[in-house]
């Protein structure tokens, strides 16, 4: 749905004239001709002109790639052809879920838009049944910009642990997507972030009353381990097929464990590139798509290998060992139960573990004789001279005067971070370490919201992912996820205020942190 444009937004952008806002930073608007585009606008980083690249059979075409400066700062966007129509979302909220053919085109199709875009070497990073327009010509994808993750329930494992975004992260937002446009909700719920999360990274997802193909190849894409889920070509082979083959044997090494090395094919590390462009399909099958792509075994391997352990049947080979006859105890324990062979190869993997916690207490002495050679300071060496990463600090904004703190001190996931007239309370207080910073009130580590530019930083639990890690360069906080900078928007001196993410700037005094 188109929304006005805010006070802050362009009028102009390039050759192009805005008229309203389609989302967070994509607009719509229209050239000196009168063609109506939707203008994607995102920080300029680099490889957003891989976009060109996109093939012209799946995508809509690509009007211009370009930069632009504004009272905000400089931009690079994408201005492709408009494609009118309600999104999967609107379109489940209105008439209720999809079923039937509707849904398997919409399925294929959008392997297919996903098949264009992976190829070109670009990552969507934020699909959801709210990125997908049911145009004239069928479903479209559509991107929000370099600017990645917004929609919580739609987001990977990987993504939620490590901020990482991959083209196999796009094949579980797309299993999302097609859940929800079947069910009307998405496979792990929705609700507050931290509680989806959660049932991302843990919980099973509930498919509904998907059958057949559909939901075979929906439940491979949606492994916990992205080197386990079929690329958007392989799962479209699968769909059009009907009947996925038989899995090879050594496929069943996943997805639980670590895969080996022919399972890397999965895990494409490209540079992320979020699909800005607006992507189209036209027809059901893009042949070329599938040319020269070989897979490993389909979703039947992927599925089976959740309940399946490496074969026990080669117990046959301990039927030997009497034959060598090294002693007679092993020729009777075979004949008095041979399902012992069974358990010998199980037990040497317990004990390295235990020779290493035989081996932990000798760190200790060690830590013991270095404080006795220097009994002048041996009070003090039995406490470690805190680093910067472990001290507890105040954060206080330059510009405002004002203390970065967590409103009353609760423990609310998805919480703003503000600023506070300073007191040194616990919530004011911050402990920092190796790049995060924690909440002494929360135990909560500070985070970015969505990412994008204006929006705000928040408490989550801590999870190790690069959203919660900043660095402190010339004063400045810079998220090390998105390379934002902490900020106080327009220096405003006022209790309360959130504390956002903005484009740094050297020169702004209120992306300026104290911290001590």
């Amino acid at each position: 749905m188109m929304q006005a444009l805010r006070g802050s937004d362009p009028a102009v952008m390039g050759a192009y004239r805005l008229e309203g806002r389609l989302g967070e930073r994509v607009f719509y608007g229209r050239r000196g001709d009168g063609l109506p585009v939707a203008i994607h606008a995102f920080l300029p980083v680099g490889g957003y002109d891989l976009l060109a690249r996109l093939p012209p059979l799946c995508t809509a075409r690509v009007v211009e790639v370009g930069r632009t400066v504004d009272a905000a700062g400089e931009w690079a966007f994408v201005a492709s052809e408009f494609v009118p129509g309600p999104s999967v979302a609107e379109l489940v909220s209105v008439e209720g879920p999809r079923g039937g053919h509707e849904l398997d085109q919409l399925a294929v199709r959008t392997l297919t838009a996903l098949g264009a875009l992976h190829g070109a070497a670009i990552v969507h990073g934020d699909l959801h049944p709210g990125n997908v327009i049911h145009g004239a010509e069928g479903p479209v994808v559509t991107g929000f910009g370099l600017a990645r993750g917004g929609a919580p329930a739609y987001a990977a494992p990987e993504q939620v642990a490590a901020d990482e975004f991959t083209m196999a992260g796009d094949m579980f937002a797309w299993a999302c997507t097609i859940v929800h446009a079947a069910t009307g909700r998405p496979p792990f719920g929705d609700g507050e972030p931290a509680a989806v999360f959660d049932r991302i990274l843990r919980a099973q997802p509930d498919l509904g009353a998907l059958s057949g193909a559909l939901r075979d190849v929906v439940a491979a894409c949606l492994a916990k381990d992205p080197a386990a889920r079929p690329t958007a070509q392989y799962a479209q082979q699968l769909l059009i097929s009907g009947t996925p083959s038989p899995p090879a044997r050594g496929a069943l090494k996943q997805p639980q464990v670590r895969p080996p090395a022919p399972r890397k094919k999965h895990d494409l590390r490209v540079p992320v590139i979020s699909g800005i462009a607006v992507v189209t399909v036209i027809g059901v099958v893009a042949g070329w798509l599938l040319l020269g792509q070989e897979e490993p075994a389909p979703k039947t391997a992927l599925l089976a290998a959740n309940n399946a352990r490496p074969p026990a049947t080669p117990t046959p080979t301990p039927t030997p060992t009497p034959t060598p006859s090294p002693t007679k105890k092993k020729r009777k324990r075979p004949v008095a139960n041979p399902t012992v062979t069974v358990q010998v190869p199980v037990y040497p993997q317990p004990q390295p573990t235990q020779t290493r916690r035989k081996r932990t207490p000798k760190p200790r002495p060690t830590v013991t004789r270095t404080v006795r050679p220097t009994p002048a300071q041996s009070k003090e060496s039995d406490r470690p001279t805190p680093t910067p990463e472990q001290q507890t600090v105040t954060v206080r904004n330059r510009a405002t005067g004002l203390c970065l703190a967590v409103g009353h001190g609760q423990a609310v996931a998805g919480q703003n971070a503000i600023q506070w007239t300073c007191t040194n309370g616990p919530e004011q207080q911050w402990i920092r370490k190796g790049g995060q910073l924690v909440n002494k009130a929360t135990g909560m580590c500070l985070g970015k919201g969505y990412g994008t530019p204006g929006s705000a930083a928040v408490q989550n639990p801590c999870n190790g992912g690069a959203v919660q890690y900043w660095t402190h360069q010339g004063g400045r906080l810079v998220n090390a996820s998105t390379g934002l900078c902490l900020v106080i928007a327009h220096s405003e001196a006022k209790a309360g205020k959130s504390a956002t993410l903005w484009k740094c700037n050297p020169s702004w005094r209120d992306q300026q942190w104290i911290i001590q």
